[in-house]
Parts: C-alpha cells; structure tokens; sequence
C-alpha cells in the first residue's frame, strides 16, 4: 500500500475532477458533432445538397452521403476516383472541372459554376457547384473543398421555357398577318417580320414607340380609335375587331382588321397584349371598286331614264304634230 499525505489526495482528487470535466466535454461535444452532423444530413436531403472534398497530395476524393444519392452511385463502391467522376461528364465537362481545379490549387481563386452530369440510370442531371481551395500555415493549398447543389427541376423549366419562346418565336415570325406585342403601358416591344415586309417599315423604326407615337404610319381617325381601344380594354372592357388605315413607307394605303389578346405571366399577371392586324387591303379596295361601280350603274340608270323621257316626250310632240297636219 502507498502511503499519500492528505494534500497529495487532494490534488490527486482535484485533477481526477478536471480529466472527468474535460470528458464530459469531449461527449457533449461528440453528441453536438453528431447531431449537427446529422441536422447537416438532413438538411443536405431535402435541400438536395451535397458537399465534397480533394485532397492535393493524395488525390484522393470524398463525397458526402448526399453526393452518392445525387449521382446515383452505390456508397458501397466509396468515393470515385478522379478519372470515375470524369465519366459522369462530358469530355468538354470534365475539361473545365480540370481546369477548374488547376486554377483554384495555383492561385487560390474560387469558382461557381453549373454541372451536367449523366447519372448510371440514363438521366440527365445539373447542378450548381461550388469549389473552395484550402489553405495550410504556409498559404499552400492542401486541399479542394466544394458542394453540388440539384437544379435539375429548375434547369428542365428554363429549358421549357427557352423551347416555348422558340416554338412561339417561330410561330410569331412565321404568320400571315401582322402581330404587335404591346406592354401594359401602351409601348410596342415587338413586332413580326410579316409587320416588317408588308408595311415597309424597319422593326427599329416602330419598337420602342408608344401607340400614340405613330403619327403618320396610320390616318388620324385611324390612330385615335387605337389608342381609345387600348384604354378600353386597359380598363377591362371588351373590344370588337375594328378596321384602321394604315400608310406604308412607300405612301400605300393599307387596311387592317385588328383583333388583340391579353399575354400575361407565369403568375397570371397581365404583361400587355398581342394585337393582331389581319391584312384586308385587297377587301377593302374590291368593296371600294363595288360602291363605285354602283355608283356609275346608278348614274348611268339616271341618264337612261332621262333619255327615255325624252324619247316619250319627242313621241309626243310628233303625234301632236301629226294630227295638225291633217
């Protein structure tokens, strides 16, 4: 048995307090790691987030959990090796990542950027990435840290919509009559190639102007009744097709027949309107060539009547003539 004063127990006692403290720190801070750990988890799944890191010296890559849901590969295979990873891109792809990396280990500069990949399953995914580079005591970079977040579902709506507003571009410069898009303002933003060749008019001379600004390119009574129609529908009343006169650069009557839509907004906000102008120049001249030859018909009738009066008149004055001779 050893012998120990009281003052030796003591501070024998004191420090076992101490390393039982310090222990009981270590697990607290263990059970926090663990439980940020898992919140990161978590947060990672349904923010459908993943980080990664790159180790300079080893090469050696590691994804976390999110990664391998991300890329569809089995965790049980571990991390891919910098040539595995490059499979999931395109040659292109996998060039730039390189280049990438180069850059951030050479001049410590980070980088955001957008991924491609192709997972095993056959689908297309993207993402948003981001690469840090970390340094030691020395300002050496060590090591690569980064996260890929999924916009996949963001990416196929852009795509979407970039396909609609193609379609629709087509269709807009493929038709047969002339179309206007108009802003909630009253300003022309656009306007079809058919506005273009049939008017004279360079789409320059016309965008960005106001209805009421087009002084000169339709007759006065013409531009009046566009601009009242346009506060009318503004205010949410419903406006008939009408007819307008329009004069093309070259000085050439036009007639139009104008119908216009509502364009609103993903959220259904109303944008502004597409006026349609249908052409019925020829219409209206081949109306205008029917009135006046009428016109002639009814004036020729007049002067056929006129000479049949005559006629009965002179009969008259013969008979009348006759019967004194006898």
């Amino acid at each position: 048995m050893v012998n120990i004063s009281d003052k030796e127990y003591q501070k024998l006692q004191s420090r076992l307090k101490e390393l039982e403290a310090v222990d009981a720190e270590h697990k607290r801070e263990d059970e926090a790691l663990q439980k940020s750990e898992a919140k990161l988890k978590e947060a990672q799944e349904l923010g459908r987030i993943g980080n990664w890191e790159y180790e300079v010296a080893s090469q050696k890559l590691t994804w976390s959990n999110e990664v391998f849901v991300l890329y569809e590969r089995d965790p049980s295979l571990g991390s891919p090796t910098i040539k595995e990873e490059a499979g999931y891109y395109s040659p292109a792809q996998a060039q730039i990542l390189h280049d990438h990396a180069a850059r951030a280990i050479e001049t410590g500069k980070e980088f955001k950027y957008d991924l491609q990949a192709n997972l095993p399953g056959g689908k297309t995914a993207y993402f948003y990435a981001t690469m840090r580079p970390v340094k030691d005591k020395n300002g050496q970079v060590f090591k690569l840290f980064g996260t890929v977040l999924d916009i996949t579902e963001r990416k196929q709506m852009e795509n979407n919509i970039k396909s609609s507003e193609a379609r629709y571009r087509s269709l807009f410069d493929s038709s047969s009559d002339v179309l206007v898009q108009i802003d909630t303002t009253g300003t022309i933003v656009d306007l079809n190639k058919y506005a273009e060749a049939i008017s004279g008019y360079k789409k320059g001379e016309i965008v960005g102007k106001k209805i009421s600004a087009l002084a000169g390119k339709f007759t006065v009574q013409s531009l009046a009744m566009m601009v009242a129609n346009f506060a009318k529908r503004k205010l949410g009343f419903q406006v008939e097709a009408y007819e307008v006169e329009s004069i093309g650069s070259a000085g050439q009557r036009l007639f139009f027949e104008i119908n216009a839509v509502p364009l609103k907004d993903n959220a259904g906000k109303e944008t502004g309107e597409l006026a349609i102008l249908h052409d019925i120049t020829k219409r209206k001249q081949g109306m205008d060539e029917l009135a006046n030859k009428v016109k002639e018909l009814e004036k020729l009738t007049k002067i056929m009547d006129g000479r049949e009066d005559m006629i009965i008149e002179l009969k008259k004055k013969i008979k009348e003539l006759e019967a004194k001779q006898k």
